[in-house]
């Protein structure tokens, strides 16, 4: 499921035509103090912490409760956890871009886990 999440990454970039611009951590942090006010993205220590609020697509909030899979957004029921790992693949290659190097991401609350949104943990413990 990580890997169906990176080729989902790397297939939005694709079709919209969007980049990463690379970045280092400290500006992310800077960033992420100054311009994020609804808590989607925090830095602590050598972590980020991010939260899946807005619909890529279109920019809008999502509700609570609101998974923004694609695969998921059926709301099937008995659909496996499992899928939430696509999320962390799709996370994984999209920091790992941003900040041109490997990360490790921790799933640590999902909808279909009975959370109100996907919230994942970056670990910047692969530090330059």
């Amino acid at each position: 499921m990580m890997a169906n999440g990176k080729a989902c990454y790397l297939n939005w970039i694709k079709e919209t035509g969007q980049q990463n611009q690379t970045d280092d951590s400290e500006k992310l942090k800077a960033w992420a103090e100054k311009k994020v006010t609804d808590g989607s993205v925090r830095v602590e220590g050598n972590d980020i912490y991010f939260q899946f609020m807005h619909a890529a697509e279109t920019g809008l909030p999502s509700e609570d409760g609101a998974c923004l899979c694609p695969l998921v957004e059926t709301n099937r029921p008995g659909l496996s956890k499992t899928y939430c790992m696509c999320s962390v693949g799709y996370v994984n290659e999209w920091y790992s871009l941003l900040l041109a190097r490997p990360v490790t991401v921790e799933l640590m609350e999902s909808v279909l886990m009975g959370g109100k949104r996907l919230q994942v943990q970056n670990q910047r413990d692969l530090m330059p």
